[in-house]
């Protein structure tokens, strides 16, 4: 078996780093195949980076003579499927493949023995290049919430006029740009402008090719100085992708309000996380309509915030120590992968 392995693929690289072989007895080769496809009797499996999730194009590849392509992408996958399934024969004209993602939009009729969507790339990605800080939850804090939002859409816009209409603006880190430009006046105060989460990898960014970045780092004297973590993911609605928004406050033992798409709770779950159901009201996270789901939501920001947090965090430290513990654990992701690339693809094609 012949593996085209590109440059960047981080669970790939993570694997050979942990001694994890995701692909038993493949030789792993960099760059294009270059024996003769027509006399090499090998099955021939080619791993392709993704990035049509995100609209751009990229040159037609006659790849016809694989045996199986591998779809890989650390981002989503754009739906419906019919549409999915023929850009994707276009593109490489080979209907022989599978997809692994890190989840899917607007993609519900997919075939899931061809879709692996929980790579967990953000997941491990940040325990891979975050410092990680104990914090004591006896401590007075300045602040109930931090709502760290990012670029302005509708949820995170939503959560802004909630937190300021409820009065509880001054009483967070907040920060948000785009349409909606604010931030709030002392969070500079506990920001770290150096963002050194990554030195203690210094080895490791040349081999997964990545830089410095925020959305790399945790905000650790911001969630040292506030209670609980609003998080808002990319997406509003429509999709199952979780990205280092939720992997930040699961890795540094916070607890959390999501507000993003229906079900993402549940995929947390799914993957053998506890969420907070013994303090607040999770119901919110079957919720179809979307702003019906961040009004129930938001009602839990509210009810926090009355609570004695120092009785809270004696309460869930059970469940902070298991979701770090797990989303620490690599193996456990990349056996998935493994298992999902086993029993789903080589066992029938590789003899």
């Amino acid at each position: 078996m012949v593996i085209w392995n590109p440059d960047n693929i981080f669970e790939l690289e993570l694997a050979a780093q942990l001694d994890v072989a995701l692909f038993d007895n493949a030789e792993v080769i960099n760059g294009l195949p270059t024996y003769d496809i027509k006399t090499d009797t090998r099955t021939k499996i080619v791993i392709k980076q993704w990035f049509h999730w995100a609209g751009s194009t990229k040159a037609v590849e006659n790849l016809s003579w694989a045996d199986l392509i591998i779809i890989y992408t650390g981002e989503l996958i754009n739906g419906p499927w019919d549409r999915y399934y023929k850009k994707v024969v276009d593109q490489y004209n080979n209907k022989n493949f599978v997809s692994i993602a890190n989840g899917t939009f607007e993609l519900t009729d997919y075939p899931t023995h061809l879709v692996y969507d929980d790579l967990g790339h953000f997941f491990s990605r940040i325990v891979s290049c975050c410092q990680f800080q104990e914090w004591n939850t006896l401590e007075h804090k300045p602040k109930l919430f931090d709502a760290l939002l990012g670029i302005a859409k509708p949820h995170r816009i939503f959560i802004f006029d909630q937190l300021l209409g409820n009065g509880l603006l001054d009483k967070s880190f907040v920060s948000i740009h785009g349409d909606l430009n604010y931030k709030s006046p002392d969070l500079e105060t506990y920001d770290d402008p150096k963002i050194t989460d990554y030195d203690r990898i210094h080895s490791m960014r040349p081999a997964i090719g990545m830089a410095n970045g925020i959305s790399h780092s945790i905000p650790l004297q911001i969630y040292q100085h506030s209670w609980y973590s609003i998080v808002a993911e990319t997406n509003p609605s429509g999709t199952n992708f979780l990205t280092e928004k939720t992997a930040k406050p699961l890795f540094s033992k916070k607890l959390f309000v999501l507000f993003g798409s229906q079900g993402l709770l549940e995929k947390l779950h799914n993957q053998g996380y506890q969420t907070f159901h013994s303090i607040i009201d999770e119901s919110y996270d079957q919720e179809p309509d979307d702003v019906t789901r961040w009004s129930m939501a938001f009602e839990q920001v509210l009810a926090l915030a009355k609570l004695d947090h120092v009785e809270v965090y004696k309460k869930i430290d059970p469940i902070l120590v298991n979701n770090h513990n797990h989303i620490c654990n690599h193996h456990y992701r990349l056996n998935s992968l493994k298992n999902f690339l086993t029993t789903r693809v080589l066992d029938v094609i590789i003899k």
